[in-house]
C-alpha cells in the first residue's frame, strides 16, 4: 500500500474487528483490507481518523470534520459546523455521538444519526462561543 501523493502517513485507525485500516496524510486517506492489503477506497486528506464502533463510518478531520462510508467513500450526513477546522475527532463507545475539538479550543458533540450539533463547549463553559 502506497499513497499516491506522499509516501508518508500521519494518522491511522482500524475497525474493531481489524478488517479495515485507514491511513492518511494531508493529501489523501487510504482505506485498505488488513488481511490482503487491497485498497478499498481513496478519500481526501486527513489530520485525524476515527472509525465508528461498528466500522460502518469513518470520521476524518483536516479542512473540517466529516464522515463517510469507508467502503465506498460515500459521504454521511454533514456535521453541523463541521466545515470549521478541527484538530481531533472521536466516537462514543456506543456510536451515538462524535466529539471534535477545533483549533480555537471549542469541543463539539454531534449526533451520529443526523450530524446535528448536540452540544458545544468552549473556555467560557457550556455552549460558549
Amino acid at each position: 500500500m502506497k499513497a499516491e501523493k506522499s509516501d508518508r502517513f500521519y494518522c491511522a485507525d482500524f475497525t474493531r474487528d481489524g478488517a479495515l485500516v485507514a491511513a492518511g496524510n494531508y493529501f489523501e486517506t487510504l482505506v485498505f483490507a488488513r488481511a490482503s492489503g487491497e485498497r478499498v477506497c481513496s478519500l481526501r486528506g486527513a489530520g485525524r481518523l476515527a472509525f465508528s464502533p461498528d466500522g460502518r463510518h469513518l470520521a476524518i478531520t483536516y479542512n473540517g470534520a466529516y464522515r463517510c462510508d469507508p467502503r465506498t467513500g460515500e459521504p454521511s450526513p454533514a456535521l453541523e459546523r463541521g466545515d470549521e477546522y478541527h484538530a481531533h475527532v472521536a466516537w462514543m463507545a456506543d456510536g451515538s455521538h462524535l466529539v471534535g475539538v477545533d483549533f480555537e479550543g471549542r469541543v463539539r458533540f454531534w449526533r451520529a444519526a443526523d450530524g446535528a450539533l448536540a452540544e458545544e463547549r468552549g473556555a467560557g463553559g457550556p455552549n460558549a462561543n
